[in-house]
């Protein structure tokens, strides 16, 4: 309690004069004479503390003294002193000016009685079984009655103790030793505490079943076993939170049943459980309110994903629900990339801002649909190309940095779960890596062992390729071209986007549930030949493209290790019988300096050219005559190839 101090005055009277002598009711007088009376406070400081003495009081003028009566006039008594200081709480000055620490409040009376029942119930929580009954059996004697024991047994068994464990024998014995044999024997106190264990093992699965808790079976150290029935009762009951499997994220997701659910255990910031103290916390939070005593990781996740799945969401498809339903009906994603990136407007920059956003929508909400077009956002470093991307996506967590290698297990898992996957080294160069690269693109799915899996598994792919990249000539596989949507950015306007980036995706989700496109068609004829036009501007030229080119419309010969023209040909060359030709007649190779790397990189010339690899049957000729196998112009119809493949064949049987 706070201190309550008050100068405590004292009457003396000396000569007939009442005086007042002041201590401090602190230390009533104790304290050494060091320690100097504080006044104004009422108590004992040091010295140093002490504030400058008064100044002196004048002396009381003394009485005349009458000589002729021999007599002394005594000036009249003193009015009565004041009455005692009052006391006054001590603030914190008052406490450090004494140089002592302030007590402790007090605490009332209902806080009080509160610990005091803390205290309690904290000593029965730890107490042991037997301890709770330990009194009981002290206070009995040789006259105490059947119903006497019955009770206590009836309280012993109320903490489960199985009949079979040491400590219920000793219950047990130390009845019979308190009470003797004469009323009863030590196999009918087995049979009793037998039977009130049975009924308090009904009694609590009673109890137990009414508040939502499971029935766990117990191993015989007395813990809840590790089995996978017992998790899977625990994670179904109703005391436990509810596990669900977010098929977008291809996370669990853990959320309240009600206002009952208590979700202290989990503290990471999102309501999934995506990493090692996540279930490691849900492991602690298991052994202290269900009693199991340790439970193997592989199992509790194996437990854990089982009942998930029985519940499934997908939240990508929530969220651009959503976004649809809050659309506001403008147009915008036709005009997004020129409207906020600055990008030329052009139809087909139109269909590129367009579609794209489309197929993103289309592949969340049927995953594994094919949607093999990147987004390439050209433009200087730091323009915010990136940003844009981190933008569309919404969430940290839904953006990936793509930088691993296409086909590892940890870089597949990187991209699962994301709604936009930027290629952060753009396009390669090497022709092994634009194989690899090409097939990453094209995938719909991604094959691999998940985390304590055994076998290999399929996740459908729910996300959209991008790429940043410094404007140049990245173009170099003449195949893969069209998978390229080059998009060259001006001034980025990140502040207006942020405002309808919301409204892009609701747009997006609409027209994808009307039926739009996500692609470019063979059909769409005009747009293919945007397309080419633009891919070309952005392809790098190999160096002898324009030799291979002057060769198909002339005739030469090597000069120099050099091909030179030399008559320009009647018709242009429309059929190449195989690539080695090309490198013999223009490069001068012989067969033994063929390789397949030489005859990629011709072939990929002759695909930038216009031929086309593929089997021809002459015209005429029955099924026993096989096609005639060679690079094709483009240009050349159907039917002039089959009557030229007719002529070469027959020319060929008659040499």
């Amino acid at each position: 309690m706070w201190w309550i101090l008050a100068t405590i005055r004292r009457e003396t009277h000396m000569d007939g004069i009442a005086m007042t002598e002041t201590k401090c009711a602190l230390c009533q007088g104790t304290h050494s004479p060091e320690y100097v009376f504080h006044e104004k406070a009422g108590y004992c400081v040091p010295p140093s503390k002490a504030p400058p003495a008064p100044p002196p009081i004048p002396a009381a003028p003394q009485a005349p003294v009458d000589d002729a009566d021999d007599r002394v006039d005594v000036v009249p008594p003193a009015p009565p002193p004041p009455p005692p200081i009052p006391g006054r709480d001590l603030d914190a000055d008052d406490w450090a000016l004494m140089g002592l620490a302030p007590p402790a409040p007090p605490i009332s009376s209902a806080e009080q009685a509160a610990q005091d029942a803390a205290d309690k119930q904290a000593k029965l929580d730890n107490a042991s079984p037997y301890d709770l009954v330990e009194q009981d059996i002290l206070n009995l004697n040789a006259g105490a009655t059947i119903s006497d024991v019955e009770k206590i047994l009836a309280k012993f068994a109320m903490q489960q103790v199985d009949p079979k464990r040491p400590v219920a024998e000793q219950v047990v014995r130390d009845i019979i030793e308190r009470t003797g044999t004469a009323k009863m024997t030590l196999a009918q106190v087995r049979t009793w505490y037998a039977k009130a264990y049975a009924d308090a093992r009904n009694s609590a699965k009673t109890e137990i079943v009414k508040s939502g808790m499971p029935i766990l079976r117990i191993n015989r150290d007395g813990f809840a076993a590790s089995i996978e029935m017992n998790l899977h009762d625990t994670f179904r009951s109703g005391s436990f939170c509810r596990l669900i499997f977010d098929e977008f994220r291809h996370d669990i997701q853990v959320c309240k049943r009600d206002e009952n659910t208590s979700l202290d255990w989990h503290k990471s910031p999102t309501p999934y459980l995506h990493d090692e103290a996540d279930y490691t916390r849900l492991s602690e939070h298991l052994q202290r309110k269900y009693g199991f005593n340790s439970i193997e990781q592989n199992l509790l996740y194996r437990c854990i994903m089982s009942v998930a799945m029985e519940t499934r969401i997908n939240s990508m498809q929530q969220s651009f629900n959503i976004a649809a339903a809050r659309y506001d009906g403008k147009k915008r994603i036709d005009t997004w990339l020129t409207d906020i990136c600055g990008v030329e407007d052009s139809p087909l920059t139109r269909v590129y801002g367009a579609r794209w956003l489309i197929g993103v929508a289309a592949r969340v909400f049927e995953p594994g649909c094919q949607f093999d077009n990147v987004l390439c956002f050209e433009g200087g470093q730091g323009e915010g190309k990136t940003t844009i991307l981190r933008t569309l996506a919404g969430r940290p967590e839904y953006y990936c940095s793509f930088t691993g290698k296409m086909n590892d297990r940890d870089s597949l898992m990187k991209v699962r779960g994301k709604l936009i996957v930027e290629f952060a080294e753009g396009v390669t160069t090497r022709k092994t890596e634009q194989d690899e690269q090409k097939e990453f693109i094209t995938r719909t799915d991604d094959e691999y062992r998940d985390p304590y899996g055994r076998s290999m598994n399929k996740h459908k792919r729910q996300f959209g390729l991008a790429m940043t990249m410094n404007p140049s000539e990245y173009l170099n596989d003449p195949t893969g071209a069209r998978r390229m949507w080059g998009a060259r950015c001006g001034a980025i306007d990140l502040d207006a986007f942020h405002a309808v980036v919301g409204q892009l995706w609701g747009e997006a989700v609409r027209r994808y549930h009307g039926g739009e496109r996500w692609h470019i068609g063979k059909g769409e004829t005009l747009l293919i030949g945007m397309q080419k036009e633009s891919a070309e501007e952005r392809r790098k030229q190999h160096p002898l493209e324009p030799v291979i080119a002057n060769w198909l419309t002339h005739t030469g010969h090597i000069i120099n290790g050099n091909w030179r023209p030399q008559h320009k040909r009647p018709i242009p060359l429309t059929f190449i019988k195989n690539v080695g030709v090309v490198l013999r007649d223009v490069l001068g190779f012989q067969d033994t300096r063929l390789d397949r790397k030489d005859e990629g990189m011709m072939a990929d010339i002759l695909t930038v050219l216009g031929f086309e690899k593929a089997k021809v049957r002459g015209e005429g000729l029955g099924r026993d005559v096989n096609p005639l196998l060679g690079w094709w112009h483009q240009s050349l119809p159907q039917a002039d190839r089959r009557a030229f493949a007719a002529q070469l064949i027959k020319s060929a049987e008659q040499e």
